[in-house]
């Protein structure tokens, strides 16, 4: 009931492959939005705001960061996997991924997570810091 009363709960339920129990649980651990800086600075408390790590000749990689909310990172992992059965772009990112890129199945979720936190940072910004949304 909580998460129809608020107005980004009610936008999340309203996208496709975003199920009740992500949506709940994403509003959990995320909370309020405002309180980051930026979408990066969400993505690295979601744990997804990988440090580049590269030594000499070695191709690079991207690690977690130490600290994060491991709940928040579940959830977007979640919600990486759920949209990319059932959201045609997020399918194709994924797709797309593994095929050109030559990710296995698990990195390619995770920068689809990352991707999704992007996309949830702005859709924050439109609908709840957006007065004609929140007043609708």
């Amino acid at each position: 009931a909580q998460l129809r009363e608020h107005v980004f709960g009610r936008w999340l339920l309203a996208q496709e492959g975003i199920g009740v129990r992500t949506a709940a649980g994403f509003m959990a651990e995320a909370g309020d939005l405002n309180r980051f800086q930026g979408e990066a600075q969400l993505a690295r408390y979601a744990g997804n705001g990988g440090n580049r790590v590269q030594s000499g000749n070695s191709k690079e990689r991207h690690r977690d960061g130490r600290k994060y909310n491991s709940r928040l990172k579940r959830v977007t992992l979640l919600l990486a996997e759920s949209r990319s059965q059932w959201h045609a772009p997020s399918k194709e990112y994924l797709h797309k991924r593994k095929k050109q890129h030559g990710d296995k199945h698990w990195a390619a979720v995770k920068k689809l997570a990352r991707y999704q936190i992007r996309f949830l940072w702005k859709a924050w910004q439109e609908v709840v810091n957006d007065p004609l949304h929140a007043s609708g």
